[in-house]
């Protein structure tokens, strides 16, 4: 599915880390052994046919995948890529594994810390980017580090960013129609924390006890968006502690609840009826000021151009930080292939250009290209502040490891619903959060994080 994103909390995906852990992992010891363990050729490829197998999450449409690999076969009509699309989990990649199906390259989200402890099938990178003098300082140092490496050794590159608040859109006529100044168009200039709840407060409408207009949809992960915001965390840095009741966490996660229980300024707030259960469509029917989207930013603007809506890009709002909450989807070598030299040249061809991330509408993993991908895409929308879009990579901040650890699933179908009887105004923060403290390490010690 076009703009698809794993990575929000759908589906019990970080249980099946564990649960098949043991199980895959022994099957490709069986299976394989040490192949695809020896160190890249340092010789010319030879363009003799190949055919290297491509497994990726999501599914894209033949005619963007003809697009994705147009200059491939350009440059090499004879190296075929078989691509087998939606594996988007380890329940779905779990059976090509044991059928000792080869995989010669695998997109794939969260962390290869993970991966390698479930499964075992990443093959380092390090050789190739030595021989090649492949640049990684391009990518975030903090985000490959967090996702990309293990035991100091890099496994894993980004091709392109998703998560789950990857953009912030207005409408700049409800704006207009409550006398709100339209948000700053500069991320070092973005409204405080007090001016954005402000805002959200003028943009509301309420008739008798119905709110009929909220200001804002959402706000992404309820779980993570909110903390790249501020320095609160849920898990400690080693992975091994979790803590509910720390103060700043605490402290983030009320300011939210201000905004929906206290102000009843959102989507999810108590007496609100806007005819309809979809965010997005509450915001193009103009009963929602401000709205937000996971994945990636292209498809939803197609939808407000088409429209004929007057929208733009706005920067989050500033707590301590202004900062989307975006993750980096992963691209990754496997001891299961039987061509790793030619699976990490199609890596490079994928991530550079944005030639894979632009298929599913995704920003571009570096700055440069961010910035002429965004130009291009939204050519027509020059309105629409798109300096914001490509500008957002430098301030985007590291997603709390919450959202890449083992046990997340089970942690967040805890947290969730509590914090959604937070939002609705039948519990506090201060008294919900602190008693789950002693159920959320337990879950915790039982699905530890790999060392």
């Amino acid at each position: 599915m076009l703009g698809l994103d794993p990575a929000r909390p759908q589906c019990s995906r970080r249980a099946l880390l564990t649960r098949a852990g043991p199980v895959v992992g022994a099957m490709i010891t069986a299976a394989c052994g040490a192949a695809g363990t020896a160190p890249p050729s340092t010789k010319t490829l030879s363009d003799a046919p190949v055919t290297i197998e491509f497994y990726k999450r999501g599914t894209l449409q033949d005619a963007d995948v003809n697009i994705m690999l147009q200059e491939w076969y350009e440059r090499h009509p004879t190296w075929k890529v078989n691509l087998t699309q939606g594996k988007n989990d380890l329940e779905a990649l779990t059976p090509a594994i044991a059928g000792g199906e080869k995989i010669d390259v695998l997109g794939w989200y969260q962390t290869v810390r993970g991966l390698i402890a479930s499964t075992g099938i990443p093959l380092p990178l390090e050789d190739y980017v030595k021989r090649d003098k492949y640049d990684v300082s391009r990518f975030s140092a903090k985000e490959l580090d967090l996702v990309g490496r293990y035991r100091g050794k890099l496994y894993a590159l980004y091709y392109a960013w998703g998560g789950n608040l990857t953009a912030m859109y207005y409408n700049r006529a409800l704006f207009q129609q409550a006398g709100v100044p339209e948000p700053p168009a500069d991320w070092s200039k973005a409204w405080t924390w007090e001016q954005f709840r402000e805002a959200l407060h003028k943009l509301t409408i309420k008739q008798g006890t119905t709110t009929t207009q909220v200001g804002i949809t959402d706000y992404g992960d309820p779980i993570t968006s909110l903390l790249v915001l501020s320095d609160a965390k849920w898990i400690s840095d080693d992975w091994k502690k979790i803590d509910p009741s720390a103060p700043e966490l605490l402290q983030t996660l009320e300011r939210w609840a201000e905004i929906t229980a206290k102000d009843g300024s959102a989507f999810v707030s108590p007496g609100v009826d806007l005819g309809t259960k979809s965010t997005l469509e509450a915001f193009m029917t103009g009963r929602a000021a401000i709205h937000n989207v996971c994945c990636g930013p292209a498809s939803p603007a197609m939808k407000f151009r088409d429209a004929g809506m007057d929208w733009g890009f706005m920067p989050t709002p500033k707590m301590k930080y202004a900062a989307p909450d975006v993750q980096s989807n992963l691209v990754l070598l496997t001891k299961l292939g039987e061509h790793p030299d030619h699976g990490w040249e199609l890596t490079k061809y994928l991530i550079e250009n944005n030639r894979w991330g632009a298929r599913e509408g995704r920003l571009p993993p570096f700055v440069e290209d961010a910035q002429k991908w965004v130009k291009e895409t939204f050519t027509d929308m020059p309105n629409a502040r798109l300096e914001l879009v490509w500008e957002s990579i430098k301030f985007a901040r590291p997603v709390d490891k919450i959202k890449y650890h083992p046990a997340g699933d089970e942690l967040y179908g805890v947290i969730k619903p509590v914090l959604a009887d937070i939002w609705a105004g039948r519990a506090t923060v201060r008294a919900a959060l602190p008693p789950m403290q002693s159920q959320l390490q337990a879950i915790l010690d039982r699905t530890p994080m790999p060392e």
